[in-house]
């Protein structure tokens, strides 16, 4: 046929313009009415399209029209409906009651996750066969069908509890469900036609089977036109003439066209000579390379002049990328598909004050929502003296603390506390959902958030889906705690989405099936690999595929032929396409669709690797119109010693600084700075490390509130009097540990581990020394200063000379950096006592480690080396000579002030 005029029912086949087409018949069919098309309605699949079709109908005429319409499927139902439509979270909300009330029928599943399994599947049924619905014989022989034998009696005693559930559900909604509803509002919309008045579907390739039944009557009864577009042929057509067949009318396969593409998707077709200049495939080596990849195609294409670019895309993570790249680069990206709600920022602030609450205001949460720029906090020194106070003070949390202290500012506080009152106890008894929900909501309209999210797209789509939540609670009662109010509330948010304030640009993201329709200049089909096309078959909670086709629902092949049926009328949109895949993982090899397979073994594409190689050259980088010069490189800092600063006292941990990193020593030991220490840090290592020094301390001397000291010398006649004494000690200090921290299980648990090999080393030990002091403070003068340490464990032989032993759990250093002055903790040591012969290191970590022993006359040397080095030293810090950061990776990795010296700009 030649598209001038169109039956009722036409297939379109892909390499024809639907829009165009159905503008060309629509014109003819009403030549005589022009301008006045206002009794036409033209329903598109999707509103992604109707700015073409407008503007297709002005190209087309010429003039200004009146009319037509242009909607979609729902918006002409939404004619028809009169009552009430019970939204789809209130059907869930009953659907869970229901369950609550017969536990064993859940089967250890949620209730939530359980009711919204069954809310998709009654939806689909009532869309697609609901004469099963009343009718369990053959809902059960269709389902024993498609297990391909007579069901288990398990499946049997499910399928019949599905069954059953889903006659209560349609009693109990009263017709109201949305897919039930829905189809009285098409039938509905269609009986109210006026006289004359015209309706045509446009470029539809899937229509649910209730949806069917409506068509099929108002083709014999009104003037409807269906204007279907797919594959009439090959692999791909199944859907699209099953279709056909469905809507119970002749169809009309409109031919103006050949399909350049036919034979590669198993087409007899006359032969056509391959192009492959039409297709470009660019082959990502990784996901962040195709998203560089894509954003260069896009960058190119406006370069070029094109001011029509679609991306089409089924992967969300490699569109959030994109959009970022876009973005620096100052090209605004008109995003037809939407994104989660749970991922905005503004579900990120809710989630900050529902954890506060939770959390009796924990300081992380507490800082998160201040900082928040939808709590607009426009004095930034209260919140910075807030944040001071919490660290100074170690407050992890309680907003009555926090207001109790001094310097935490009250006008931070005290909205928090209002809309705290708002609520009640998280760990309150189980109560109506709405109490829950109308509390959340006057505390969020106590606090700045309720406003500001108005302003913001997915702040006023939060907004919604809150009240929208407390208005189906009102109505459906159900009993909650807190805790299955937060489930819930997140649920919702995790299933909404919202699109983006609306903007004009020449770029637009789209879905596959969003593209139905689409005539653009430059197409670039991203994420193409076989992951994503087709994809893989959505986990089914009840029914498995073949159960699912053959109770009339949506699956697996259908839409692998659909999605197909799609990719090949994607093929046409564009005089200029590319496409992109990268392999999941770096390194991992890159597989694309196998639809990109075929085209390509048809002699259809040609791989671009010109593009993949741009895309990871600097110089594609953005830059901005007026860079300016970039700054010098800066070298490592060498500030200068202030002479004022020097401290009159310098510790073990103070002079290694020094040795290691000099602008270490200037920021730490001179400035003083330190970073925050915060509130609620897990221990780690060097907590365990306090907890032994604490134990062994207790085993020679009296501490307060732990059991009595070993009295006398440890020998081998009191070994196990001895291991006794360690393991009671070990329980004592432990004790605070063991009753919050299962951590400190693991820490006992070591320690007793240890204790045999400890009993061994205080026999050895004590037949040469005798402990005189344990965590004793040292001070000795030197140089000017004043040298200063803690020794864990003091001694003295018979000869009166001193011994220095220092426990470690963590990592020692080795005797050849003592030696050559790299490691000065022990020759510190050796300079706080005149007479020190030995320093050891009593190694307590988790391997069976000897100690580290430095004496005699290597312990002088590297004494007398290390007195020399650091009173020159002391010398030059005193004429203020520089203090360089020294780049050290171990000395670097951990460091506090990297941010400080910025050692990333310079150590490469």
């Amino acid at each position: 046929m030649n598209g001038q005029t169109a039956p009722p029912l036409v297939l379109l086949p892909p390499q024809l313009d639907p829009l165009d087409w159905a503008v060309r018949s629509l014109l003819q069919a009403h030549r005589t009415q022009l301008p006045d098309l206002a009794s036409v309605t033209l329903i598109l699949p999707g509103p992604a399209q109707a700015q073409r079709l407008r503007r297709l109908l002005a190209q087309h005429t010429g003039r200004v029209l009146l009319g037509p319409e242009i909607t979609t499927l729902s918006g002409f139902a939404a004619r028809g409906r009169s009552g009430g439509t019970l939204p789809a979270l209130e059907c869930e909300l009953l659907l869970a009651n229901a369950l609550r009330q017969h536990p064993g029928a859940r089967r250890g599943y949620d209730a939530w996750t359980l009711a919204e399994s069954l809310f998709r599947l009654f939806e689909e049924l009532s869309a697609n066969t609901p004469d099963l619905a009343f009718d369990e014989a053959r809902f059960l022989a269709r389902i024993e069908r498609g297990y391909g034998a007579r069901a288990l009696a398990q499946a049997t005693q499910e399928a019949r509890f599905v069954h059953t559930l889903w006659q209560a559900y349609l009693r109990d909604t009263g017709n109201r469900s949305p897919a039930v509803a829905e189809a009285q509002a098409l039938r509905a919309a269609f009986d109210g036609l006026l006289p004359g008045a015209s309706v045509w579907l446009i470029g539809f390739d899937a229509l649910p089977a209730d949806a069917c039944a409506v068509l099929r009557d108002a083709l014999t009864k009104r003037d409807v036109r269906i204007l279907l577009q797919g594959p009439c042929a090959g692999h791909g057509a199944a859907a699209s003439l099953a279709l056909a067949q469905r809507l119970g009318t002749p169809a009309v396969i409109a031919d103006e066209a050949p399909d350049r593409y036919a034979a590669a998707f198993g087409t007899a077709t006359a032969a056509a000579t391959p192009d492959a200049r039409h297709i470009r495939i660019g082959i990502a080596t990784h996901p962040e390379h195709e998203a560089r990849m894509v954003d260069l195609a896009v960058r190119q294409a406006l370069l070029d002049g094109a001011d029509d670019i679609a991306v089409v895309t089924e992967d969300r993570r490699l569109a959030r990328r994109l959009r970022a790249l876009l973005e620096r680069a100052g090209v605004p990206l008109r995003d037809e598909v939407g994104w989660a709600l749970s991922t905005s920022s503004a579900a990120a602030s809710l989630g900050h004050w529902l954890d506060c609450y939770e959390g009796n205001f924990g300081y992380r949460a507490l800082l998160d929502l201040l900082k928040s720029g939808f709590y607009g906090l426009a004095d930034d020194a209260g919140l910075e003296a807030l944040e001071a106070a919490i660290h100074s003070r170690q407050i992890a949390g309680g907003l009555e603390r926090l207001r109790q202290i001094g310097g935490a500012p009250a006008a931070l506080l005290e909205p928090l506390a209002r809309a705290a009152r708002s609520l009640p106890s998280p760990s309150a008894a189980p109560r109506n959902g709405a109490d829950w929900s109308q509390a959340l909501l006057h505390s969020l309209q106590a606090l700045p958030l309720w406003n500001a999210w108005q302003d913001d797209a997915a702040g006023a789509a939060l907004r919604q889906q809150i009240e929208e939540l407390h208005a189906a609670l009102l109505r459906q009662r159900t009993p909650l705690d807190w805790s299955g109010f937060r489930r819930l509330l997140e649920r919702r948010l995790e299933n909404a989405t919202f699109l983006p304030r609306s903007i004009d640009s020449p770029v637009r993201l789209l879905t596959l099936e969003q593209a139905r329709g689409l005539r653009c200049q430059r197409l670039i089909l991203a994420g193409a690999s076989a992951a994503t096309f087709p994809g893989r078959p959505e986990a089914q909670g009840l029914f498995n595929q073949a159960v699912r086709a053959e109770l009339g629902l949506p699956h697996w092949s259908e839409h692998w032929q659909r999605q197909l049926g799609r990719f090949r009328t994607l093929l046409h949109a564009a005089p200029e396409l590319l496409m992109t895949y990268a392999p999941e993982q770096e390194g991992e090899e890159a597989i694309p669709c196998p639809w990109i397979e075929a085209l390509r073994d048809a002699g259809h594409t040609a791989d671009d690797p010109a593009l993949a190689a741009l895309a990871l050259r600097a110089d594609c980088e953005i830059a901005g119109d007026d860079p300016g010069p970039l700054p010098a490189c800066l070298p490592a800092p060498r500030p200068p010693t202030p002479a004022a600063l020097l401290p009159a006292s310098l510790s073990a941990s103070a002079h290694q600084s020094l040795i290691d990193c000099p602008y270490r020593f200037f920021a730490g030991s001179l400035l003083g700075l330190r970073a925050w220490e915060d509130p609620d840090q897990p221990q780690d290592r060097s907590d365990y490390g306090e907890r032994v020094h604490h134990i062994l301390h207790a085993f020679f001397e009296q501490q307060p509130n732990l059991p009595p000291p070993f009295a006398g010398p440890v020998s081998a006649t009191r070994r196990v009097e001895a291991a006794e004494t360690l393991d009671a000690l070990a329980q004592a200090v432990l004790a605070s540990d063991l009753r919050s921290r299962a951590l400190a299980r693991l820490w006992l648990a070591e320690f007793r581990a240890r204790i045999p090999d400890l009993v061994d080393w205080m026999i050895e030990r004590a037949a040469r020394w005798t402990q005189i002091g344990g965590e004793k403070d040292l001070e000795r003068p030197l140089a000017g200063v004043q040298l200063k340490g803690r020794i864990d464990r003091l001694e003295r032989d018979v000869t009166g000379a001193q011994g220095v032993v220092d426990y470690k759990t963590g990592a020692a250093p080795v005797a050849a950096d003592v030696a050559h002055g790299e490691a000065v903790q022990a020759t510190h040591y050796a300079l706080l006592i005149e007479s020190c012969s030995t320093v050891e290191y009593l190694r307590l970590g988790r391997d069976d480690e000897t100690p580290v022993v430095i004496e005699g006359e290597a312990l002088a040397q590297a004494r007398d080396g290390v007195r020399a080095r650091l009173t020159q030293l002391l010398a030059a810090l005193r004429a203020g000579a520089a203090l360089p950061a020294q780049g050290d990776d171990t000395t670097c990795s951990r460091c506090d002030y990297a941010g400080l010296c910025r050692q990333g700009s310079w150590r490469e």
